[in-house]
């Protein structure tokens, strides 16, 4: 008989902040170089206003390196004394497997994609000193096709967005929060 049994270790980290940096440097320059760097990066540019010190850029990247959503597990039970296990991050890009035992087959396949929006505000923090804060706000895509052992394949898409400081959580529980690599690349920007 070909069972399955799951099990969801949620991210093991706390929550990122929002990201407030404060750079030794006058707003002019900090902007300059802001903007700089993000054409030269793989942001790209949406709209900015420079009297309100304001930044949008968007971006696409691996979910695994900007996403930590926990570990999923899977145990299949292919019989008396056989069992396949598959254990991987909740945000890990592409997956799949199948088993099959006296012809009951189980399976899975799943996909995420991760798009992202930047928020930059920059301010005037004292003289030659500027406060720069930065808010992303992620979208997941997940895409994934599960058959239970002896049934038929269902497929589902979801979307969960969470912002800097905050968690998204899929429909069977699956915690999202984001691992602040974004948040970090930008203030690099400007360091």
């Amino acid at each position: 008989m070909l069972e399955l049994s799951s099990t969801y270790t949620p991210p093991a980290r706390g929550v990122p902040e929002l990201r407030v940096v404060e750079v030794d440097k006058p707003l002019d320059a900090v902007w300059t170089q802001l903007i700089r760097g993000l054409a030269t990066s793989s942001f790209e540019i949406g709209t900015m206003d420079r009297q309100a010190g304001f930044v949008s850029a968007t971006c696409i990247g691996e979910p695994e390196e900007y996403v930590d959503g926990g570990i999923l597990s899977y145990v299949v039970i292919l019989g008396p004394s056989q069992l396949r296990s598959y254990r991987y991050p909740a945000t890990k890009a592409d997956t799949a497997w199948m088993e099959t035992y006296l012809g009951s087959t189980c399976r899975a396949e799943r996909q995420v994609y991760l798009d992202g929006k930047v928020n930059i505000i920059l301010q005037d923090s004292g003289p030659q000193r500027t406060r720069m804060t930065v808010n992303v706000h992620y979208t997941l895509t997940i895409n994934e096709l599960f058959q239970q052992p002896g049934g038929e394949p269902a497929t589902s898409q979801e979307f969960i967005s969470f912002t800097t400081g905050q968690t998204g959580k899929s429909r069977s529980g699956t915690i999202f929060q984001s691992t602040g690599r974004w948040e970090d690349a930008i203030a690099a920007l400007v360091r």
